[in-house]
């Protein structure tokens, strides 16, 4: 692993450190869904691991875009079809970074959220929060 790998790992503070092995897991429903595209499900793929420890994920699509070696307009375009057809729902902040909470094809968290800013949010839209997948 390079030195560039380290320093885009080192970028934020609580998320899980790249040299970890962590994968995100695709929902069956997900890999066959005819709406969504490969970038797509890498996106979410990468959602979900980086989701983790929180049940949610903050960064940069600049930053995302860099890791997955895609483009960034087409990674924003590959979240914005992934929260359309409800497979994320996004948290944009000010700035760059984004909020991105992985749902399952239920509309469930798939892991547990302990911020209670967070669960007031997803409460108000709606949006159980539970545990449906392992990793």
């Amino acid at each position: 692993m390079g030195a560039g790998s380290r320093e885009m790992g080192n970028q934020f503070k609580g998320d899980i450190k790249m040299t970890e092995r962590r994968f995100g897991p695709i929902p069956h429903n997900l890999t066959f869904d005819q709406r969504i595209g490969i970038h797509e499900k890498i996106a979410y793929q990468l959602i979900v691991a980086l989701s983790f420890r929180h049940g949610y994920a903050y960064f940069s699509s600049e930053y995302a875009s860099k890791l997955l070696g895609m483009n960034r307009n087409r990674f924003i375009e590959a979240v914005d079809k992934l929260d359309k057809a409800g497979w994320i729902m996004t948290i944009r902040k000010r700035g760059a970074v984004t909020k991105f909470i992985p749902l399952d094809e239920n509309r469930h968290t798939i892991y547990p959220i302990k911020n209670e800013k967070i669960v007031e949010f997803l409460n108000s839209k709606g949006v159980p929060i539970g545990v449906h997948l392992s990793t």
